[in-house]
């Protein structure tokens, strides 16, 4: 409910790998310094132990079985806070923040402004906007860009538009799991996808997934996990996209702010090579 000082805003953070937790924190730390956040649920995914380092009143943790991964981790942190009073804005995060990925404070400040400035009239939600030059279909629902999913927020509106499901169960059989580009896809997997999809995760090389190699009959039910964990992170963005949802990019959009974040990037990755190093 929006109050004289803004709208509420809850947080929902996942956390899996042991070896990522004081990085990610250090990020949750930083959101909330920029961005107030009056409730926030921490899942504990998979078998991932109880975090140290938030003690807030208005954290609550949660524990999740890891089935969906990071999307089914979502959906239970969402679940919670829809059984009280709906907020104005949901954030989500990931514990890829922190390791993998930096939000730099251009970043957080462009999102803070987001927020305060957008309203919940329309279904609005925000993030790092990939655009593509080929549009594809999930499931009757087209499109030609999608917000990553290591950290978004969705308004009001657009969680009614989701009607509440972050996470889509039947998306998943889109992957198939076998072991070879003919038989990884169900044959009603968009054929365009699926070529940026086995692109994306099995050749190794720039703006490719971090973790992308050849596939194989050993790493094909890891493989299935990961596409199907950007399945549902395209067709988030495909269906807020049929409901003409406003989708607003926190990239920066001048020339000096485009150099302050890719400094900012750059100097946490050279900074943090070693533990980043270690936590792969």
């Amino acid at each position: 409910m929006t109050t004289m000082s803004g709208p509420s805003i809850a947080l929902v953070s996942v956390h899996y790998y042991p070896d990522y937790q004081r990085r990610n924190l250090r990020e949750i730390e930083r959101l909330k310094r920029v961005v107030r956040i009056d409730r926030h649920v921490g899942v504990l995914n998979g078998g991932s132990e109880s975090i140290e380092g938030i003690s807030d009143s208005n954290t609550r943790w949660v524990r999740h079985d890891n089935e969906g991964q990071e999307f089914g981790a979502y959906q239970r942190g969402l679940d919670v806070l829809l059984e009280g009073n709906r907020p104005d804005w949901v954030i989500f995060m990931n514990d890829t923040l922190g390791t993998h990925a930096r939000l730099p404070n251009g970043v957080l400040r462009r999102l803070r402004w987001a927020i305060r400035s957008s309203g919940c009239v329309l279904p609005s939600v925000t993030g790092i906007v990939d655009n593509q030059f080929q549009s594809v279909q999930i499931r009757g629902h087209r499109g030609s860009r999608h917000v990553r999913s290591h950290a978004l927020a969705l308004n009001q509106q657009a969680i009614k538009t989701l009607d509440g499901r972050i996470r889509v169960p039947h998306i998943d059989s889109l992957v198939a799991g076998g072991c070879t580009s003919q038989t990884f896809f169900s044959e009603d997997c968009d054929p365009n996808l699926q070529l940026r999809l086995l692109s994306f995760l099995f050749e190794p090389g720039p703006y490719k997934w971090y973790r992308a190699t050849p596939l194989t009959a050993d790493n094909c039910a890891a493989m299935s996990r990961k596409a199907q964990a950007i399945l549902q992170e395209y067709y988030l963005s495909f269906r807020l996209e049929s409901a003409s949802s406003i989708f607003i990019d926190l990239r920066a959009s001048t020339l000096p702010d485009k150099v302050r974040d890719a400094i900012e990037t750059q100097w946490f990755f050279t900074t943090s090579r070693g533990s980043i190093r270690e936590a792969r």
